[in-house]
């Protein structure tokens, strides 16, 4: 894939994932309280970090290409 399809892929996973966020979704909301355990954060404090880690987690999971 190219750069550009990638960063536009990046950015709706981010627009998706922040858009849970702000909307008070339940099951987000349990995805970073978890994530935030397991990493000895803190879900207010270090929700932008957490965030991150998410979009990560699901371009990660994402196939790979054709």
């Amino acid at each position: 894939m190219s750069h550009l399809v990638n960063d536009m892929i990046m950015e709706n996973i981010s627009d998706r994932i922040w858009e849970k966020v702000n909307n008070g979704d339940v099951d987000i909301w349990q995805d970073i309280t978890e994530l935030a355990i397991e990493r000895g954060k803190h879900p207010d404090d270090d929700m932008e970090e957490l965030v991150n880690i998410l979009i990560d987690q699901e371009w990660e999971s994402l196939p790979d290409g054709p």
